[in-house]
């Protein structure tokens, strides 16, 4: 897996699920499906060196297509704002988070985090899902 991508200008859509060969990603693009984003938690959470991928959209469906798939979220502060946790394959502490964040009128942020998270998991109410 290469290490780093970056880019500061579009990146086109059709070239999303390539971001899956690196262990950091961090693009601007017009549009992110909710396919695109399963597509790349399902990579990740098998990834031993995956770290993160940020990618800066267009408001999209993606949250609410996401919501009917996964469930309800996290945490939700609006209908287009969510977090969902998923256990990293042979591990019992390392999870991909995906956040989404509505900030309009601005853009809309989508991002895929590695996280270590301890044994109290279930007593702070989050949702893990496997």
């Amino acid at each position: 897996m290469a290490k780093v991508f970056g880019c500061g200008q579009y990146f086109s859509d059709e070239h999303i699920k390539e971001l899956t060969h690196f262990s950091k990603s961090s693009i601007l693009t017009d549009c992110v499906s909710a396919e695109d984003v399963i597509h790349l938690k399902e990579c990740f959470v098998k990834s031993p060196t995956f770290e993160y991928c940020d990618m800066t959209i267009k408001p999209t469906d993606a949250n609410r297509e996401l919501s009917v798939l996964w469930g309800p979220s996290n945490v939700s502060e609006t209908e287009d704002d969510g977090t969902w946790y998923f256990r990293m394959a042979n591990s019992d502490i390392l999870v991909v988070s995906v956040e989404m964040q509505d900030t309009w009128p601005y853009w809309f942020y989508i991002n895929l985090y590695r996280e270590e998270h301890n044994s109290d998991i279930d007593s702070v109410g989050i949702i893990l899902h496997d």
